[in-house]
């Protein structure tokens, strides 16, 4: 199967990212195609793409249980994690120390 079809193929069901060769897994458009079906498929991503911000905001957008799923560093972050916790405010679980004890960001959560 050739890019456009893994595209296709993840953006029904984002889980299947699983099973999109490794290559494909660091390409950002299949990656995004997959975390706006199901933000969980982050977990299938690679390790590049699970600490790239524009990919893991898009995730935890969709639900932001898939901050889980993100890097250390990505965890670390506040736009993304103010972006999780306001989908999910019990995510905050997943966030960096720092961050757990930022204002906004428990604000919003």
């Amino acid at each position: 199967m050739n890019t456009q079809g893994w595209m296709g193929a993840v953006a029904q069901n984002g889980m299947s990212l699983r099973h999109v060769p490794r290559a494909l897994k660091n390409n950002e458009q299949v990656v995004i195609s997959a975390v706006k079906s199901n933000g969980h498929a982050l977990k299938f991503a690679s390790v590049v793409l699970q600490n790239n911000e524009r990919v893991v905001t898009v995730a935890v957008t969709r639900d932001g249980g898939a901050l889980y799923h993100g890097s250390t560093g990505i965890k670390n972050n506040e736009r993304v994690v103010t972006a999780a916790v306001a989908q999910d405010g019990l995510v905050l679980e997943y966030a960096s120390i720092e961050l757990k004890n930022n204002e906004r960001v428990v604000t919003t959560a």
